[in-house]
């Protein structure tokens, strides 16, 4: 776990987790290591094996970061550290990124990132 870094991050090869040193809160710096977490407990994606294209590509990042926000949150309730100021923050922390990872992914973001990104995602055998 690397607690001084510019954003929250889950590098599986390094297996390491980042948080960004200037979360908004305490709150906010769970809420980034449960989405993380969930990253590491998810699933493959469902489109990874098939052909590589940036469409490919912009629906298997966008499952993928829901999958996470989905997973984190079903991790903590595992754990039993859910409480009514956690959820609130996290629902509000999981609709504010949702909203980014979406305007990025359709609006603003050139093809080379998200093809750079689901690689990422793509499991070792492809």
């Amino acid at each position: 776990m690397n607690l001084n870094s510019n954003t929250f991050g889950f590098f599986e090869e390094e297996d390491l987790v980042t948080c960004a040193s200037r979360a908004e809160g305490t709150l906010s710096m769970i809420c980034g290591f449960l989405h993380e977490a969930g990253h590491a407990i998810s699933a493959p994606s469902t489109f990874a094996d098939l052909r590589p294209s940036n469409k490919r590509d912009r629906v298997m990042v966008a499952e993928l970061e829901y999958k996470a926000w989905e997973e984190g949150w079903k991790l903590a309730k595992r754990l039993k550290i859910t409480f009514p100021e956690l959820e609130d923050q996290y629902r509000k922390d999981w609709m504010r990124f949702w909203n980014t990872y979406l305007d990025a992914l359709y609006t603003q973001t050139k093809r080379s990132v998200i093809k750079e990104i689901a690689y990422n995602y793509t499991p070792e055998s492809e």
